[in-house]
């Protein structure tokens, strides 16, 4: 029989929120408000061209 993994405890909202700060910090992120609109844009458009795409095949079907 294979042995189970130790469950690791959940992390409090404390200790989430510094391992993101930490990691924004690491990434070098941006914290000028405009940016992250910019990169939030980018991604609803490329969903929503794809989700387009997809209905307008499964119309033509």
């Amino acid at each position: 029989m294979s042995e189970k993994k130790k469950h690791e405890p959940k992390l409090t909202n404390t200790e989430r929120h510094e391992r993101f700060v930490e990691t924004a910090k690491a990434v070098e992120a941006s914290e000028d408000i405009m940016d992250f609109e910019r990169a939030f844009d980018k991604v609803v458009y490329v969903k929503m061209q794809r989700s387009l795409s997809k209905k307008t095949n499964q119309s033509s079907s």
